[in-house]
């Protein structure tokens, strides 16, 4: 019957996609475009699809310990708006679609998705966040880093729900986001780039960049950024070549309708060259 794909509860859910059901709908605001037919015919959504968007249980925003906890089916505007929200999270939804789109679409979606142009997920990798997957069998919890192994496409199980988003506090972080578009709003990102970096009496103690729709999967690179912690800000500068030069052999974009590789390359090493001079 079709109301049992509208679960009340997360226990709901996980059973209906241990019975096989899916695929998850929360938003639905890619999966609409993906499943789009011709005009005045509804998409092509699977009749076995589990609609999640009602369930309270997983959509919140809430502190636990040091982290920022946010359930997979938040509404994007919701976390835009909320307090706890770490800026350079809120800077990259603010450059996701228009308000009535971020109303509807939810992080957990987002990240699903696994578009390597996507602006909330590129924002969370850079900070380190993980998501916590669930299944009637157990629960696991994952990098967001780790989560998408090309566009598309993720390590989540048929049978898995991705419950809820864990996102380190920003305390003493300097980030920035920065988005290049074919229009300045509701645009999809050409290529994006997000830092962040910790610095104490002159010493770099953490670094992190992340680039987005230069690769099959945002591109971060921690073993690289491993090697400017505990250098001085000066020291970090001088290797402004050096950094680029690293990057430049793994940045590796494509040409479609949006862009071409050559531009997407040339903006997002022009990027890290910025970043790198500001610190």
């Amino acid at each position: 019957m079709v109301a049992d794909r509208f679960p009340q509860s997360k226990a709901e859910a996980l059973a209906l996609l241990a019975a096989g059901g899916g695929p998850v709908v929360a938003g639905g605001t890619d999966l609409m475009v993906k499943r789009r037919r011709w005009s005045g015919l509804a998409p092509a959504i699977p009749e076995t699809a589990v609609y999640v968007a009602n369930i309270a249980e997983l959509s919140y925003v809430k502190r636990r310990g040091s982290k920022i906890e946010i359930g997979g089916a938040t509404p994007l505007e919701i976390i835009l708006e909320h307090p706890l929200t770490p800026a350079l999270l809120r800077g990259a939804i603010k450059e996701t679609g228009s308000p009535g789109i971020r109303n509807t679409a939810t992080l957990g979606g987002n990240l699903v998705n696994a578009s390597p142009a996507a602006d909330p997920a590129l924002a969370l990798t850079c900070l380190g966040a993980s998501v916590r997957l669930e299944s009637v069998k157990g629960v696991r919890e994952v990098p967001v880093l780790g989560l998408s192994t090309g566009p598309g496409r993720t390590i989540l199980n048929q049978d898995e729900l991705l419950t809820a988003v864990l996102v380190p506090m920003d305390d003493g972080w300097n980030t920035a986001f920065v988005k290049v578009g074919g229009r300045k709003a509701d645009a999809i990102s050409k290529v994006s780039f997000a830092s962040a970096v910790k610095i104490d009496d002159g010493i770099v103690t953490a670094f992190a960049v992340a680039f987005g729709a230069v690769g099959p999967t945002i591109l971060r690179l921690p073993a690289i950024e491993r090697t400017f912690v505990g250098l001085s800000c000066a020291e970090v500068r001088e290797r402004e070549k050096d950094i680029i030069l690293a990057y430049g052999d793994v940045v590796r974009p494509i040409d479609d309708q949006r862009s071409n590789a050559h531009y997407r390359k040339t903006v997002a090493l022009n990027l890290l060259s910025e970043f790198i001079r500001s610190i």
